[in-house]
């Protein structure tokens, strides 16, 4: 068996992503109480909101990132998934630095975030 390649190593980081972020995303819409009792969050209608907002963002990603097939679209949903960990890291600080306690919710996260980063910024490097 032969060692996969970079683009085969950036495309099943795009298929784990994409299957978090769709499923975020459906869970986010559909079944909003779900995610927070399972985060141990107290619902709130502002951010209720926000996260189907993120989750509609996150299955356009995902749906695009299992699109993704040669070289350039791998490297551009890569890309793109990057941008969206700096968006979503920019939330994050404004919600701390709002006074918002490090709770489940914003441990969790700030852990997916950290671990995007470092996929996307892989990804980037191992195609170039």
């Amino acid at each position: 068996m032969t060692d996969p390649t970079p683009l085969d190593t950036v495309k099943r980081s795009l298929r784990f992503w994409a299957a978090v972020r769709i499923g975020y995303g459906v869970v986010a819409i559909a079944a909003p109480r779900l995610m927070f009792k399972l985060l141990r969050a107290e619902p709130h209608p502002d951010s209720r909101g926000f996260n189907a907002f993120l989750g509609s963002r996150d299955i356009v990603v995902g749906i695009a990132s299992l699109r993704a097939s040669d070289r350039r679209e791998v490297l551009d949903a890569a890309k793109v998934n990057h941008a969206n960990e700096m968006i979503d890291s920019i939330v994050l600080a404004q919600e701390l630095r709002a006074g918002r306690r490090a709770d489940l919710f914003t441990i969790v996260g700030i852990a997916f975030n950290a671990l995007g980063h470092a996929t996307w910024i892989r990804a980037r490097r191992l195609l170039g």
